[in-house]
């Protein structure tokens, strides 16, 4: 038991490391894309590559590396599924308008309140228990973030105020996505392969849609080096 209790843990640390660096390095990708002038597109450059990761797991489930479950029947799928999806949806198009107006650095630090937002709503839903020192963590993180945001207020006088209630209206959907999938979806031993490849074309047509109304000129006039410098990414 301590040797699968090790491994367990291992794995764990692992993948959080993991989380962390790739989640580093897409906020600074993601802000060099979106920063240009020309291909700012916070709804199709996700919608995208939300489209990627679902015909990658695809991919290794035909080659048997993976194996995927089928996804629920229509009215539990809109039950369970699309709700995430829509609740994915409104997380990455706000906070990808967020890379447009704040610093990365003042970005990462306002992420560091997803943990705490998601341990809230977690209590509130019933699914935690806030003991003394997850209160202690929470106010620590909250007082952080909230001294890092005077401090930053008051040095830029141009501070971009709708991008800032942008990105903590994304920390707030992205926590209730965690919890919603946390209670939600517990029982139902869906991998984050299978919600990837059952929720990835959702989210792609509901972005794309989205986007063909709210960015079509800036589509429109895009040329070839830019949409492929967009692929690359």
């Amino acid at each position: 038991v301590q040797a699968i209790w090790s491994h367990d843990v291992l794995m764990a640390v692992v993948m959080l490391l993991i989380w962390s660096c790739s989640s580093s390095c897409l906020t600074v990708v993601m802000q060099s894309v979106l920063m240009h002038e020309r291909m700012s597109l916070p709804l199709m450059i996700p919608a995208l590559s939300q489209l990627g990761c679902a015909i990658v797991v695809r991919i290794l489930d035909r080659l048997d590396i993976i194996t995927l479950k089928p996804m629920p029947p229509c009215r539990e799928y809109m039950r369970k599924i699309f709700p995430l999806g829509l609740s994915t949806c409104t997380c990455m198009f706000l906070g990808n308008y967020a890379y447009i107006g704040l610093s990365l650095s003042f970005l990462s630090i306002l992420k560091a309140l997803t943990p705490a937002v998601t341990l809230i709503l977690a209590v509130i839903g019933g699914m935690e228990t806030l003991s003394g020192t997850g209160l202690l963590s929470t106010l620590l993180i909250a007082y952080g973030t909230g001294i890092a945001t005077m401090d930053e207020t008051h040095k830029n006088v141009a501070f971009h105020w709708p991008a800032f209630i942008s990105f903590t209206t994304s920390v707030l959907f992205e926590a209730s996505r965690v919890v919603f999938v946390s209670k939600n979806l517990k029982n139902t031993m869906y991998s984050s392969f299978d919600l990837l490849a059952g929720v990835g074309p959702l989210i792609f047509a509901l972005m794309t849609t989205m986007s063909m109304f709210v960015e079509r000129q800036t589509l429109m006039d895009l040329n070839a080096e830019e949409i492929s410098f967009i692929a690359q990414r």
